[in-house]
């Protein structure tokens, strides 16, 4: 199976207001990171350096099986 490795950032002030950007999504977990650790340094991300998140999903799978619940 094919991997993929997605890069997100997110930025809190609290829990009701996150600003979350996709950073993009790699072939390997090592690109990833160098992606994190370049933009690590970046104006406004600086401030935030903690809020980087890599997370591998495979191709052609469906991750999120749950549904949602009642609004």
């Amino acid at each position: 199976m094919t991997k993929v490795y997605v890069v997100q950032h997110v930025r809190s002030a609290d829990d009701s207001d996150a600003d979350t950007k996709l950073i993009g999504v790699f072939e390997s977990q090592s690109a990833a990171e160098a992606a994190v650790e370049q933009l690590r340094q970046s104006q406004g991300f600086s401030a935030y350096p903690h809020g980087f998140s890599v997370d591998g999903y495979e191709v052609n799978q469906i991750h999120w099986l749950d549904g949602f619940g009642p609004e």
